[in-house]
């Protein structure tokens, strides 16, 4: 069904586009894959966590996720549903480990909040803006957006919604983790 569904759309936009090349067409069923794979996985995600009342922390981690991982890249499951099993396992994960967790001691904070800067300040951006100009000042410029988004959601969520601050800190924590694990592989 799901296969049906990308070759209705892939047809649908090669069609209005008049694209004919192979090689586009392949472009345009993974973007379509992909797309359709991603509002799917979310969906479920969504219904689960509007299921056990965790829309506020849906959105928290789905927005954290979606500005963070998105641009320094992480793992990746072989298939869809495998997507959809880790993501679903790991959202719940988060929900639970940050509602168990009375309070972040300063210490940790002190500790960990520099190495997560750190980790986004070195990162080599996945995502790509445009292709003109030099990639390292894009890069430079992505690190520091970055840093400030997560800087701000932090003292923003320490100040006022200090029960979703653990949240956001777990949620940072197992992006950077993932993110160095990936990392590691890639270097042996």
């Amino acid at each position: 069904m799901f296969q049906n569904l990308v070759k209705m759309n892939v047809n649908f936009i090669s069609n209005q586009l008049k694209i004919t090349d192979e090689d586009k067409i392949d472009e345009i069923r993974y973007g379509v894959e992909t797309i359709l794979g991603e509002v799917f996985k979310l969906t479920v995600i969504f219904l689960v966590s509007l299921y056990i009342n965790k829309e506020i922390e849906f959105i928290v981690v789905f927005l954290l996720f979606s500005n963070i991982r998105t641009a320094i890249g992480g793992s990746h499951a072989k298939s869809l549903m495998g997507c959809l099993v880790q993501s679903l396992i790991l959202f719940l994960a988060l929900y639970y480990i940050a509602d168990k967790i009375p309070y972040i001691p300063l210490l940790i904070e002190v500790i960990v909040i520099p190495s997560i800067i750190f980790v986004l300040s070195t990162v080599k951006y996945k995502t790509k803006i445009d292709q003109s100009g030099d990639d390292e000042i894009k890069n430079k410029k992505l690190r520091i957006k970055l840093i400030f988004k997560t800087v701000i959601a932090l003292m923003i969520s320490r100040i006022f919604f200090i029960n979703l601050y653990n949240l956001i800190f777990i949620t940072l924590v197992s992006i950077i983790i993932d993110y160095l694990r990936v990392r590691r592989e890639e270097l042996c």
